[in-house]
């Protein structure tokens, strides 16, 4: 079930003016705030890492809550960390709402993914859908999921590889690989979209970039999946 979503909606508009259609913003809300899409990604992080029921997992990047949703329904004591300070309200009103124990702020908290507040090796799995690319330094950011991973514990990410001819992920429009940033907002201005949220919110990453940055940070493994973007295990 979505919770209403008339306040989410005139968020998203207001944040989004010149980067989202008011369509894609109903897909959004679909896909982020339903469960659906995040029960489906638990089944296949499950498969892919053999968590279960009393496992720890941190769900970098949380937003609406509904993934850690879809991991506590199974047992599985996961937690979620967001800086947004709207989206880590919202998720926190909806599980005070419909679930109330641990209390929300336990569940989710406000922290920068770059410099954690866990203890080391606190996590079987750490997640995080769509977010790299939103993080000024990843690579800071990988040192901090692996610290906290206990041994032998996944990571699984997913992200846009702008080193590929494709869409841009967010404006959704066609993008050179590593378009020169100062050309991509004089690009987004003729397509009358706005710019900012690019200039200030999107830092590319590569597949291949976060594949070596994984590899000098002491994880393990990189599996490829059939994801979105790229998922690394490590």
């Amino acid at each position: 079930m979505i919770p209403d979503t008339t306040q989410l909606k005139a968020h998203l508009i207001e944040e989004y003016q010149g980067v989202f259609t008011h369509q894609f913003i109903n897909e959004f809300i679909e896909t982020y705030v339903g469960l659906e899409t995040s029960r489906d990604l638990f089944t296949q992080t499950a498969h892919l890492t053999g968590i279960q029921a009393g496992g720890h997992l941190l769900d970098v990047g949380s937003g609406y809550g509904s993934f850690v949703i879809a991991c506590r329904e199974q047992g599985v004591q996961a937690v979620g960390i967001d800086i947004a300070p709207f989206d880590l309200d919202y998720a926190r009103q909806r599980w005070a709402r419909d679930y109330g124990s641990p209390t929300a702020d336990q569940v989710y908290m406000q922290m920068n993914a770059q410099s954690m507040n866990f203890p080391d090796a606190s996590f079987d799995v750490v997640t995080a859908w769509n977010v790299l690319e939103h993080v000024p330094d990843y690579v800071q950011m990988l040192r901090e999921v692996h610290r906290v991973l206990k041994p032998g514990g996944f990571f699984i990410g997913v992200a846009p590889n702008y080193l590929a001819f494709r869409q841009e992920a967010h404006y959704h429009v066609p993008w050179l690989p590593l378009m020169y940033r100062p050309l991509a907002v004089t690009y987004l201005r003729a397509l009358g979209k706005n710019p900012a949220f690019f200039q200030n919110g999107i830092f590319y990453v590569t597949r291949l970039g976060v594949m070596r940055a994984m590899q000098r940070i002491g994880f393990t493994t990189a599996r490829k999946t059939c994801a979105p973007g790229y998922s690394h295990v490590g």
